[in-house]
């Protein structure tokens, strides 16, 4: 890669090279490398967050269709958590400081796909556990009696809750969330929490 000062750079060279340092001082080139790989992180932790919170509602639709029963989330459900607590919890991710080891790690290989094997995995199994924990709270409160609009505002809480406490585990792609940093690190996710 071709890298060119901005300001004591000849015409020449900045035409021919990739990279133009506008303040010419190469020091430029790390933060910018760190910077590109917290987005990309950041961008990984979202859809990580995101796809399993889409795919438990789209499961928990096509199970009790499959089932028989009644929808334990509306449309209306659906809206809501997709527009208020999704939309607003993913976007937390976005902020996210880098992860410690982000300049120690090889160069990511170009051809590596955004969902990797293990976050492929790692979203089914999310999903699937969002998916049982919703369907099965929402068929105990109606096998005890409670009513069709109890059992779905369980559903959706239901599906709130885990959306928050995996919010907390989509921060760190490569290190355990239990820490004081991994907890309490971004102010962002405690305000969207709240």
């Amino acid at each position: 890669m071709g890298v060119a000062m901005g300001h004591k750079g000849t015409e020449a060279a900045k035409e021919a090279a990739e990279v133009i340092l506008a303040d010419d001082n190469f020091a430029s080139i790390v933060h910018a490398v760190q910077e590109g790989r917290t987005v990309y992180d950041n961008i990984r932790k979202t859809l990580a967050f995101i796809l399993p919170t889409n795919g438990a509602q789209a499961g928990i639709i096509i199970a009790s269709v499959m089932m028989g029963i009644a929808l334990p989330i509306t449309p209306l459900q659906i809206l809501w958590i997709n527009m208020v607590s999704a939309v607003t919890l993913g976007l937390c991710l976005a902020f996210e400081p880098p992860e410690g080891d982000v300049m120690h790690r090889p160069p990511r290989d170009p051809n590596e796909p955004l969902l990797t094997q293990f976050l492929s995995w790692r979203i089914m199994f999310i999903t699937t556990i969002m998916v049982i924990g919703t369907l099965g709270l929402f068929l105990w409160d109606i096998n005890h009696g409670e009513t069709l609009q109890v059992a779905q505002t369980t559903a959706v809480n239901t599906l709130i809750f885990f959306q928050i406490f995996y919010l907390f585990n989509a921060r760190y792609l490569r290190q355990s969330v239990l820490s004081r940093e991994g907890l309490f690190g971004n102010s962002a996710v405690l305000i969207a929490v709240l």
